[in-house]
């Protein structure tokens, strides 16, 4: 592979481990997932121009598309914790010009089907983006899943924009590394608007060495599926409707107990992400941590009905 241009982060990988071949100019890398998600949202927003996204999702779209001047609409997510692809299409309106989904989706886990995807896609304007975020698409199991470097072609979807990173699976999220994938018209654009100097040396010769250790990746995502899939199955053990997590993570929509589980789960040595009003995030950990989220969990149910 020739040597990357300093400036702009040049092209990404040909090839993403075993992934299809993708052509020069419809990929591109940079420091992280968020340092497409920039650009990209740079290039097509601005001021009277709105960004929609699922809620809760990832944080960032908020905020990044507030620097370009743009507005936000959010959608709220289903009762099964799921973006609702049907009521954001609906939202879309002629100020619209950029729409994130996140699948799996951050905080709860949960994927975007091929046929829910194709269908939104239909329904939303061609000059309308479609970021497709897939931070976490490397831990998914679900065969029916909408998955980016597989199912998008530029020829049918010169609208949608795939990110990717190498902070999740690949474990190089100090290093800031992820690349996008999409038609070189909208690529072009957002080069034009990204910020230079970016991506360390140190991070491309990380990346490319990640893809080589393919044997030693897929290890170390089976073992934290089946982890995943295990504390997924305690938790609903004790009555919670946990979402089919598909990520590094679960996520418990405990609602206005939010806070309260959280605070136990600090009182026990775990660190978790709570979303007030909502529900916790779970990162997965090693086998041994199943049990004891497991009898947090269950010691915080038995203490809120002793409190009743």
């Amino acid at each position: 592979m020739r040597p990357l241009p300093r400036c702009h982060s040049g092209p990404a990988p040909a090839k993403t481990g075993k992934q299809k071949w993708i052509a020069p100019r419809s990929r591109t890398r940079g420091s992280g997932k968020c340092r497409h998600y920039f650009p990209i949202n740079a290039s097509c927003c601005g001021t009277w121009r709105r960004g929609h996204f699922g809620h809760p999702s990832f944080e960032g779209y908020s905020v990044l598309a507030a620097t370009s001047g743009a507005s936000t609409i959010v959608v709220d997510l289903d009762a099964q914790g799921r973006l609702d692809l049907e009521r954001m299409a609906q939202a879309v309106t002629d100020k619209t010009r950029l729409v994130a989904i996140c699948s799996p989706n951050n905080p709860t886990g949960t994927t975007v089907s091929r046929i829910e995807f194709e269908r939104f896609h239909t329904k939303v304007p061609s000059d309308v983006l479609i970021l497709l975020d897939e931070a976490y698409a490397e831990f998914v199991t679900d065969p029916e899943a909408f998955y980016g470097l597989r199912d998008v072609s530029v020829l049918r979807h010169p609208n949608v924009v795939v990110l990717r990173t190498f902070s999740k699976a690949y474990g190089l999220a100090g290093l800031r590394i992820g690349y996008a994938v999409g038609h070189p018209r909208v690529l072009d654009a957002a080069r034009a608007t990204a910020i230079p100097l970016s991506l360390t040396g140190l991070a491309e010769v990380a990346a490319l060495a990640s893809l080589e250790a393919e044997m030693e990746l897929r290890e170390r995502i089976a073992n934290l599926i089946q982890n995943r899939d295990g504390l997924q199955a305690r938790l609903r053990n004790t009555g919670i409707a946990v979402p089919e997590a598909q990520g590094n993570f679960v996520w418990l929509p405990v609602g206005e107990a939010a806070t309260g589980l959280g605070e136990m789960f600090d009182q026990a040595g775990l660190v978790v992400r709570v979303f007030p009003s909502m529900g916790v995030r779970i990162t997965v950990g090693d086998v041994n941590s199943v049990a004891v989220v497991a009898d947090v969990v269950a010691a915080y149910q038995l203490a809120s009905r002793l409190v009743q």
